[in-house]
């Protein structure tokens, strides 16, 4: 049975012979029993699907699970407090994030996507540091306007929200992203919130903290420039 073996054992198993295991179990409980096993880093069979792009496997369990069961395994967290979602985010894997989501609401989807790890990054600050574009898109995909704009407020542990995250790991690409996909009015609340102060330990982490002092003037000013034009635009008109 499945329940005996390890994590490495499931990753190498085909979609077929993942689907032949599941069959092993006599009912839904004792399945979500072993799928919410965790190793000692505190993952479990979806974590290490979601961190090693196995979205056959991920959809054969989101198949075989009831909303609330899908919510309890993407809940789980691992020693750094990720989810399953941190992890696929981590690794840009839109297919994983996109089929472990797929069957529930826009509200539990927001609500997955609100949880910190223990630094209180969310999944969508693991996305900009890494720079991921293609994964961002996921997530806009998943939720409403309004928890868009609330998941891009919400701050980790040294208070900068997602777009001042991604200026302080100089992730250009990621902030383009969400500049596109955002209202201007909300953009430039945005861009116009003060960079906080938090010490830094060394050159690296001043220079990156300096930098995101720049690009988000830079942004800001653009963002202030743009709104006038249209101002004028429409007095004129």
């Amino acid at each position: 049975m499945m329940e005996n073996i390890g994590h490495d054992a499931v990753l190498s198993l085909s979609t077929e012979g993942f689907s032949t295991a599941l069959q092993s179990f006599k009912d839904r409980w004792q399945l979500l029993t072993a799928l919410s096993r965790s190793d000692g880093d505190g993952r479990t069979v979806v974590h290490y699907c979601a961190a090693y792009k196995r979205s056959d496997i991920l959809s054969v369990i989101t198949n075989s699970m009831g909303v609330k069961e899908i919510v309890g395994l993407l809940s789980n967290t691992d020693v750094e407090g990720w989810t399953p979602l941190h992890r696929s985010c981590s690794y840009n894997d839109t297919n994983s994030f996109r089929v472990m989501l797929r069957y529930l609401s826009q509200d539990m989807r927001y609500m997955l996507l609100q949880k910190t790890d223990r630094m209180d990054n969310t999944a969508l600050h693991v996305a900009v540091s890494n720079g991921h574009q293609a994964i961002l898109a996921a997530i806009l995909d998943a939720v409403s306007e309004d928890q868009w704009i609330n998941l891009l407020h919400m701050a980790e542990f040294r208070r900068m929200n997602v777009v001042q995250f991604a200026a302080y790991w100089g992730k250009r690409s990621a902030i383009e992203v969400i500049k596109d996909h955002t209202l201007e009015d909300f953009w430039l609340d945005l861009v116009s919130t003060p960079l906080p102060c938090f010490p830094r330990y060394d050159s690296a982490e001043d220079f990156a903290y300096q930098r995101a002092i720049h690009w988000i003037d830079e942004y800001r000013t653009a963002a202030k420039i743009q709104k006038v034009l249209k101002t004028t635009d429409k007095a004129s008109e």
